[in-house]
């Protein structure tokens, strides 16, 4: 890891403002040994040169395993805390500083604008999902395939609710379902077949599979109907 940031350093001089990783991976201690490092990078000035200079060390650290580093102008990281709410109380909740300034302890993350994206993510969710279903409703197959994205989404929207509600947000994926059902009162057995199927612990037939697309526009539509009225 320090290699790559001394790679960035070297090609963006000054400019190079600040470069901290967030996600699970920051609770372990021996992360410069593990692959899978989410890394956001902060340049004064960004420009189209910055990112053809810095490719070739960000094609070496991806070969690594890990996923392509996000770069932002330091302006746009301060102006992007409205849209990406979401994330940013992801970052704010789980992050580590790795060179230069602290950006992120300065961002304040207002609840409305964690709802509004909310809305709009399981919004988004259930119209891509019924345009789905309906181009896909007589292949199981390709049906399964949207199934791990919609975990993932899922338990993104799960976690702004927790936020909204003033809740500590559990680090394991089940926990997080169990807290939501116990804060909401909201049948979550939909999301936790989702997320077994992710983790490949149970298997769906073509039967199962149709009725449980069912079962998804319908959960879809009252989480979004609940989120609508919080």
């Amino acid at each position: 890891m320090y290699k790559f940031i001394n790679e960035l350093k070297t090609i963006l001089n000054e400019r190079l403002l600040s470069i901290f990783m967030y996600g699970s991976k920051v609770k372990y201690e021996q992360y410069t040994q593990k692959s899978d490092i989410n890394i956001m990078v902060i340049v004064d000035r960004l420009c189209g040169q910055d990112l053809r200079n810095c490719s070739r060390a960000v094609k070496q650290w991806c070969k690594k395993g890990n996923p392509p580093p996000v770069f932002m102008d330091k302006t746009e990281w301060f102006q992007s805390a409205d849209v990406y709410a979401m994330e940013y109380a992801d970052i704010k909740a789980a992050h580590r500083i790795l060179y230069g300034q602290d950006f992120v302890s300065e961002i304040k993350v207002e609840p409305d604008n964690i709802r509004l994206q909310c809305e709009l993510e399981t919004k988004n969710l259930l119209m891509r999902f019924r345009q789905f279903y309906l181009e896909n409703a007589n292949s199981p197959s390709r049906l399964k395939d949207s199934f791990i994205p919609l975990a993932k989404t899922f338990n993104a929207v799960f976690k702004a609710i927790l936020r909204l509600k003033f809740v500590e947000v559990p680090e394991e994926k089940s926990d997080i379902i169990l807290k939501v059902k116990e804060i909401t009162g909201l049948d979550t057995e939909v999301y936790e077949k989702l997320l077994c199927y992710k983790r490949k612990q149970c298997r769906m037939n073509n039967h199962e599979t149709i009725d449980f697309s069912d079962k998804i526009v319908k959960s879809l539509t009252v989480l979004l109907n609940y989120i609508n009225n919080m």
